[in-house]
């Protein structure tokens, strides 16, 4: 198999790893492993979703992921 965590990791980019508090494909507990295996990364739970956050809680998500970039990104 591909080893995903050393690949993002070997990125020097800011990552955001975010999942739906009822996510059954990749639960909460599953993104918190994969945030601790990525270098670089912060994670982020969405409530009230699950595997489709940007479908499932459209406004969060955008906020979420807007206030990431403004902070990683756009003021470096």
């Amino acid at each position: 198999g591909t080893d995903n965590a050393r690949i993002l990791s070997a990125l020097a980019i800011p990552k955001l790893v975010t999942v739906g508090e009822n996510d059954i494909l990749l639960p909460p507990e599953m993104s918190r492993q994969v945030h601790g295996l990525v270098r670089h990364s912060e994670s982020a739970m969405i409530e009230n979703a699950a595997h489709f956050t940007p479908y499932q809680a459209p406004d969060a998500f955008a906020r979420l992921v807007g206030d990431f970039i403004d902070r990683k990104i756009l003021t470096k």
